[in-house]
């Protein structure tokens, strides 16, 4: 796997990135926090790669950075070898929460990004229907996000992610805010999708056994200011399936190596 990747061409890289931030802390003054200090990785095409790391870390500052949505204060970020001066249409952000509009039915909010790029209205509802399908959320385009399970906007929220059909996923802890049970399901399915689209992603998760089964590389960040600590090339057997992954002996042997080298003190 690891080989397979190495021959593949880069789409994202971070070339000594930092990143601090100001903040006002009264009377006229501020104080600095140092979130990323000399941060550098890079991103095969086709490849997931899982961001793990202490709270607090610059996890979420390194997506901001790789979408163009802030700046770093040193370095760079290149998706496939320019420079990130803003957003660009290659990326695609799917956020911890779904964010979905309330007064909009799911095929709007499906629709949402097609409509802001002036697709016209009835090809972006064909492609927003056809993923819908897919999906298995037809039978509910005309219902509103309240009327959906947390697992089905999720989904919902996947879609309107892919409908624009971006190059490069960045998922910001896309499974957290569900129960374990139906995080485990949805997991499989977002992975499938993944894999079947030929999708480059970088995600966040602080669940190290979900950076292990859906990764096929895992980060390990220090404590702020955060740096890559380690990259772990992940070799599993058992293919697409990911509970079978989640059973086998080496599934035990990384998760005893991340834990290690996440650098979270005992007590936190």
């Amino acid at each position: 796997m690891a080989g397979d990747m190495n021959s593949r061409r880069v789409r994202v890289n971070a070339e000594s990135v930092g990143k601090t931030f100001y903040q006002r802390a009264g009377k006229g003054q501020t104080t600095e926090v140092s979130a990323l200090k000399d941060v550098s990785f890079s991103v095969n095409e086709k490849e997931i790669v899982g961001l793990v790391g202490p709270s607090g870390c610059g996890k979420s500052t390194i997506l901001g950075l790789a979408a163009g949505l802030i700046f770093p204060s040193k370095g760079r970020i290149l998706i496939d070898g320019e420079k990130v001066i803003g957003p660009n249409e290659k990326i695609g952000f799917m956020l911890q929460k779904d964010l979905l509009l309330p007064w909009k039915t799911i095929i709007q909010n499906v629709e949402l990004g097609q409509k802001i790029r002036g697709v016209p209205r009835e090809i972006r509802r064909e492609k927003a229907l056809g993923l819908l399908k897919k999906y298995g959320l037809a039978e509910f385009c005309l219902k509103y996000p309240s009327q959906l399970s947390g697992g089905m906007r999720q989904r919902v929220s996947l879609a309107r992610t892919l409908v624009i059909d971006p190059e490069i996923l960045l998922l910001d802890e896309p499974f957290s805010a569900l129960d374990y049970q139906t995080r485990l399901i949805l997991q499989q399915d977002v992975y499938n999708i993944l894999r079947e689209q030929e999708k480059t992603v970088i995600f966040i998760t602080h669940d190290i056994g979900e950076a292990i089964t859906i990764s096929d590389r895992v980060l390990v960040m220090s404590r702020r200011p955060g740096r890559i600590k380690m990259s772990i090339d992940i070799d599993m057997p058992h293919g697409l399936d990911l509970m079978k992954r989640r059973k086998s002996k080496e599934y035990g042997d990384y998760y005893q190596l991340i834990w290690d080298n996440l650098d979270i003190p005992l007590g936190s």
